[in-house]
């Protein structure tokens, strides 16, 4: 896609949580330093905002998808990245009464035409 035909900021759908071990990305698949040096077709900006009651942390998955702790995102917080469109980010909300980290989303730009996206948390 045309960097031309992205659109400034748009709203992201969220994947299902039962998908994340399928969920990978491929460094190789895009062009060398594509965090510093690529274009709008292989990076983005992704805002994560969270709307709920509790804090939630932010993961994103390794290119074998395993979580890399990037965020805590507290009640009413956003956390900005800079990130690959094909990267996937999952969302997990803290511990409750049994300490259980427990999924609600995962997240990916690829779908979107868009530079910035944000990732709405309810």
């Amino acid at each position: 896609m045309p960097a031309d035909t992205l659109t400034e900021r748009a709203a992201l759908a969220p994947i299902a949580c039962v998908l994340e071990s399928q969920m990978r990305w491929n460094p190789d698949d895009h062009e060398p330093n594509a965090y510093e040096h690529g274009t709008a077709t292989t990076k983005g900006t992704i805002v994560f905002t969270n709307r709920r009651k509790h804090s939630v942390l932010i993961y994103a998955l390794d290119p074998v998808g395993r979580r890399m702790h990037r965020a805590s995102i507290r009640p009413g917080g956003s956390f900005s990245q800079l990130t690959l469109r094909s990267q996937p980010w999952v969302v997990v909300e803290r511990g409750g009464i049994d300490f259980t980290d427990r999924p609600l989303s995962i997240w990916r730009l690829a779908d979107v035409d868009a530079a910035t996206v944000v990732a709405c948390i309810e």
